[in-house]
């Protein structure tokens, strides 16, 4: 009898860690149709209040040994750290009204992170609307976990707040790839 209970109460906590772990995970990983869709809700009624974008940046340029992670670059991986808040984003209304899911065309082939920027639209509770991870194996951009074909949109929106060196690093490279390390010298 004792056995029977132990297996009842043991099924019962695999069901409910599994129920748990299903209703925590719909945060940041929305998909990315569906949160580019509600950002632009957002800034078709100038509702940035409360917002904030926050950019994690390591120059392209930068050699590891092993592939950088969204946690590597958040955890102090990173050369720039910038935080926008609701304010400055006002100021850049129409430029984020470019970013919509049309952007988004999927990637044919899948590979793995080697986050040089990530970036993050949260609100000031710190519910992550889109986060946006640069670059998979294969190039491509990762938005809520889901990768796509590189887009200049995900570059352009972030752009103005950057520093004028990280800026020039990421103009560099996208033009030449990690040749572009030599355009950079030259200047």
């Amino acid at each position: 009898m004792n056995m029977y209970i132990f297996k009842f109460i043991s099924f019962f906590a695999i069901i409910t860690f599994f129920f748990v772990a299903l209703i925590s995970c719909k945060g940041n990983n929305s998909r990315p149709e569906a949160a580019l869709n509600y950002f632009s809700r957002r800034l078709e009624n100038n509702d940035l209040d409360e917002v904030a974008l926050t950019i994690y940046y390591m120059s392209p340029f930068v050699l590891t040994r092993m592939p950088v992670s969204v946690s590597d670059l958040r955890d102090g991986m990173h050369e720039y750290r910038v935080v926008v808040e609701s304010s400055e984003l006002k100021e850049h209304i129409d430029l984020l009204r470019t970013f919509t899911s049309e952007s988004l065309i999927s990637a044919e082939q899948r590979g793995g992170i080697n986050a040089r920027i990530y970036y993050v639209f949260e609100t000031a509770s710190g519910h992550k609307l889109i986060d946006v991870v640069m670059w998979s194996e294969h190039g491509n951009i990762i938005v809520n976990g889901y990768e796509f074909k590189r887009d200049d949109v995900f570059y352009d929106i972030i752009m103005p707040f950057l520093p004028e060196r990280a800026y020039s690093e990421i103009r560099a490279f996208l033009s030449h790839g990690i040749m572009g390390y030599r355009e950079l010298l030259n200047d």
